[in-house]
């Protein structure tokens, strides 16, 4: 992910004086036939105000379009900006040069506060550290990455400390990892980072994160996969597990171990929950090259090698998902869908 820092030279917060920018902005009232003059009048206030963004922020909301790799638009950095330009005084409206044309001269504003909310910050990490025995060496250095971010973030901001891996990602916009240690004896992972994140994003997730009730506490994040040799069609003697904390298993390789050989087909049975704050109708899409997979949700066959895309009511809560894999080597199976991001097991 690239970012670009801009020093914002010519704004001083020690002595937290506002922002200011004055627009001249126009409309032709031919354009807008079915509004009234109050109507036009406010069109011309949000024209103006949109018009003095970047004379306000600086450098600041459009160099941050350029860590974002397309998972936040510019459009959409804006958009979120403009809700803090306030109007100072009265705006003074006129007949413009043009025929029909009237214009607004207005005086829009911002404090100090609002660029600290949209500038890129970073957050620094020491000596963070993550090993789980369940987890496969390979796995290891990529899953305690995208843990620090949730540690990262949940330092910024305490409150977010219950974000999924992948809300977690798409709010983090930089990420440097030094001082990294892979201590083979106890399979852990250490080291200090850095992490870059816009301060505005985070108070918008924090609005819009579900409030976990003391009932969530025995759900644990990610879905348990066991491992049963073909022979074993009750599912009764699991030869090895593994915690996942994703659907997309595309090029996941097994756990290799005294009981989980290469090249052996084996039946993977992954368990969980997933859940949804609203009602909605899930869209799925299936991907796998494998002898054979089944997905279910609350015991009901939603997907297989025939049919690839499917369709689910999720109600509100957790609702249970099951996965049954026959593979060897490697999982080789994905399963695209917007629901399915909070995903949870109980122990």
């Amino acid at each position: 992910m690239k970012l670009i820092l801009v020093l914002l030279l010519s704004f001083s917060f020690l002595n937290a004086k506002n922002i200011e920018s004055i627009k001249m902005s126009c409309i032709q009232q031919s354009a807008y036939p079915n509004k009234t003059l109050a109507e036009q009048k406010k069109i011309l206030i949000e024209q103006a105000k949109q018009e003095s963004l970047e004379e306000l922020y600086g450098a600041v909301i459009f160099s941050s379009t350029d860590i974002l790799d397309g998972k936040l638009q510019r459009d959409s950095i804006q958009s979120r900006a403009i809700g803090a330009v306030r109007v100072k005084g009265n705006p003074k409206f006129k007949n413009g040069e043009n025929l029909g044309e009237i214009c607004a001269s207005v005086t829009s504003y911002i404090t100090p506060e609002d660029v600290k909310k949209y500038s890129p910050k970073e957050i620094k990490l020491k000596h963070f550290c993550f090993a789980d025995p369940t987890v496969a060496v390979s796995q290891i250095k990529p899953l305690a990455k995208r843990k620090a971010y949730i540690e990262a973030i949940s330092h910024y901001k305490p409150s977010l400390k219950n974000l999924t891996m992948d809300e977690a990602e798409a709010l983090v916009h930089g990420f440097t990892i030094y001082n990294d240690n892979f201590d083979f004896s106890s399979a852990a992972y250490c080291f200090d980072a850095t992490a870059t994140i816009l301060p505005y994003e985070l108070e918008f997730q924090e609005k819009r994160a579900p409030k976990y009730k003391e009932s969530t506490l025995e759900y644990h994040r990610g879905l348990v996969a066991n491992f049963y040799a073909l022979t074993d069609t009750d599912f009764e003697r699991p030869l090895a597990t593994e915690v996942l904390t994703t659907l997309n298993l595309t090029y996941h390789s097994f756990p290799l171990s005294k009981n989980i050989q290469h090249n052996v087909p084996y039946m993977i049975k992954i368990d969980g929950f997933v859940k949804v704050s609203n009602p909605i109708f899930a869209n799925l899409k299936l991907f796998a090259d494998v002898y054979s997979v089944k997905f279910s949700i609350d015991d009901k066959k939603i997907l297989d090698k025939r049919h690839r895309k499917g369709g689910v009511e999720l109600p509100a809560g957790y609702s249970k998902i099951s996965l049954l894999i026959k593979s060897a080597n490697r999982y080789d199976t994905r399963i695209i869908s917007d629901a399915l991001e909070h995903l949870y097991y109980k122990k």
